[in-house]
């Protein structure tokens, strides 16, 4: 394409949101794969459980102070949020599951998310209790 060209993409033809998540099913299906060749898979689903726990403390912390900017981004991050949590509570660490529930409680009550149903759901997963 010629310099100072530029494509228009008219919102027609723009993909919804679930067949965008669709289109990269198998782009997600075959990085899994490859970190699983690699001996990395475990590491970098930890990680991501990781950087969920703290993504949710931080949004906890400052969701009273700057409530557009953190309901604009929770609801870029559904998704991550839901599949560190689903993974957690496979297994990985319950406890973290609950740790991100008990943090986006309150911005999923007022934001009116469905992930607030999500988060009853992965709390009653959770372990009663923990050893000590």
């Amino acid at each position: 394409m010629p310099k100072g060209h530029f494509v228009v993409v008219s919102s027609a033809s723009k993909p919804a949101p679930g067949e965008i998540a669709a289109q990269l099913e198998p782009v997600r299906q075959y990085a899994a794969e490859r970190l699983s060749q690699a001996g990395e898979h475990d590491r970098v689903v930890r990680r991501h459980l990781e950087w969920v726990v703290s993504l949710a403390a931080r949004a906890g912390n400052e969701f009273m102070r700057q409530q557009g900017l953190w309901s604009a981004r929770l609801r870029d991050e559904q998704d991550n949020v839901r599949q560190a949590m689903e993974r957690a509570l496979a297994g990985a660490d319950p406890e973290a599951a609950l740790r991100i529930a008990a943090a986006l409680g309150y911005p999923w009550l007022t934001m009116g998310q469905p992930d607030a149903r999500v988060g009853r759901v992965h709390i009653r997963g959770c372990p009663r209790e923990y050893p000590t």
